[in-house]
């Protein structure tokens, strides 16, 4: 049962990187689309599978860091400074990431776009309802 949990563990973890690269995706296309070029813009497919994947990697192993770090400005901001930080890596994997453009409020809307997807993707994925079914 150990090895079992262990791998499942391990499993999820896949799952939650795969999340945040896919929020990001959708994220630049979203913003790119309706917005147009005013916000982002991005040359083609493989600049989307880039960026989502650097935006992937930063909110996965970078980002906690970060946030365990910024806590007490995030608590006196009420979780404002969360949205800058969600800025920040948005901008960041658009330097970054070849044949996209993003600007300061592109970064803004994408930041809380991805944000909102990966919020609404973990509550319906629940950890704890979707382990303890695995489990029985």
């Amino acid at each position: 049962v150990c090895t079992a949990n262990a791998q499942w563990r391990a499993g999820s973890r896949m799952i939650r990187l795969f999340i945040y690269m896919a929020s990001g995706m959708t994220a630049i296309l979203l913003i790119g689309t309706v917005f147009g070029d005013r916000l982002a813009t991005y040359d083609n497919e493989i600049s989307v599978l880039v960026f989502g994947a650097l935006l992937g990697v930063l909110s996965f192993f970078v980002k906690p860091i970060i946030q365990a770090v910024s806590l007490p400005v995030t608590c006196l901001t009420f979780g404002l400074f969360a949205l800058v930080i969600e800025t920040a890596f948005f901008a960041l994997a658009g330097q970054v990431a070849p044949g996209i453009e993003i600007t300061l409020l592109g970064a803004a809307v994408g930041g809380v776009v991805a944000s909102v997807l990966s919020g609404i993707i973990f509550s319906v994925l629940d950890d704890d309802s979707v382990e303890e079914s695995h489990v029985l």
